[in-house]
């Protein structure tokens, strides 16, 4: 019962969603009205995707910058840090040593019975009540130094790792990769500002200036046609960034539904959340087929019923995408103030 409230429920907030009014007439129908619910959830998934991924790229980018140009003191933070932690525990295990010994004589003195137990406290009593407080104190600075102490062990690694030829080399590329977020976010706003959707896709200066760099090594390619298809490879790789999250996220919703729904549910449903991610990536892959030179007899009827990702979909993209890039870039500036506040 619960697995077809679920399938029900999932129906009527699909066929809830609102087709957006760019849609050509020629797809319009039951099969243009699902293709286009299907593609603003596709398109909206990668959107919140490559957003973050975005976003987080170049906060990843910037927090090395910070710790790289404080890898001094931070160094010796990491040792002060480490040898409070040591100082801290070992007055815990002094502290409960105390409270075994100190338990140990009050049982010894012999029990009591009665209301004397709650009304009548010895000095060794009232001794103990204050060990148990200094321990409860002490293990509650113990964690929170534990905690503090692993995110700046963490950060020392990741600065030892980046003065390796590899990890050089991986920093490198992390900061062009940010720099391309970065240009991808101005591409962005120039769209929702300046370009507009009506015609074909704007251009992309990052994808452009790159294809003309592959074809100062000798490949002669089409620039107009491979630019398109540059931005959709690296589009592809902000998302691949994030694949472990959505993993991650799938594992533990199917692990939080499965003891009331049924298994085959769960997998209808994860397999319709890939078939929509699928169609959103031809969605955009149609556009850059569809205006390839030379071939338009060639393009299957299937691609050719698909909307345009650009006038359909576009103003939706960049929307979706440079407000989860905003939100997740407020988060890690929130968590990252955290983290200096508590250091």
């Amino acid at each position: 019962m619960a697995s077809v409230a679920l399938f029900v429920g999932w129906c009527f907030a699909f066929f809830r969603i609102p087709v957006p009014s760019t849609v050509q007439p020629a797809i319009t129908g039951l099969y243009g009205a699902v293709l286009s619910r299907a593609g603003v959830l596709g398109i909206s998934m990668i959107a919140v995707l490559s957003g973050t991924a975005a976003a987080g790229a170049m906060c990843d980018s910037y927090e090395m910058l910070s710790l790289r140009r404080k890898k001094k003191w931070r160094e010796m933070d990491v040792d002060g840090a480490e040898a409070s932690f040591v100082r801290t525990c070992t007055d815990l295990q002094a502290r409960r040593a105390s409270a075994r010994m100190l338990e140990a004589d009050i049982e010894a003195d012999g029990p009591r019975t009665g209301i004397s137990r709650y009304f009548t406290r010895s000095s060794k009593d009232k001794e103990l009540a204050a060990l148990h407080t200094e321990i409860t104190g002490l293990a509650m600075m113990a964690s929170v130094m534990r905690s503090d102490l692993d995110v700046m062990q963490a950060q020392q690694r990741r600065i030892r790792y980046s003065r390796t030829v590899f990890g050089r080399i991986l920093l490198a590329c992390g900061y062009l990769f940010s720099l391309y977020c970065a240009f991808r976010i101005v591409q962005c706003l120039l769209n929702l500002v300046f370009f507009g959707y009506n015609t074909g896709a704007s251009p992309d200066f990052v994808s452009t200036c790159f294809a003309y760099a592959v074809r100062m090594f000798g490949m002669d390619i089409d620039v107009h046609t491979w630019a398109p298809r540059i931005a959709f490879l690296f589009l592809g790789g902000l998302i691949c960034m994030r694949m472990r999250v959505i993993l991650s996220s799938l594992s533990s919703m199917i692990n939080a539904l499965s003891s009331g729904t049924s298994t085959d549910l769960l997998v209808l449903f994860t397999a319709q959340v890939l078939c929509i991610y699928t169609l959103a990536a031809l969605i955009q892959l149609h556009t850059n087929v569809a205006t390839e030179p030379g071939t338009p007899h060639r393009t299957s009827k299937l691609l050719a019923s698909l909307p345009e990702f650009q006038r359909v979909f576009g103003g939706m993209f960049d929307f979706v995408f440079l407000l989860t890039a905003s939100a997740t870039a407020g988060y890690r500036w929130y968590c990252w103030r955290s983290d200096v506040a508590a250091l």
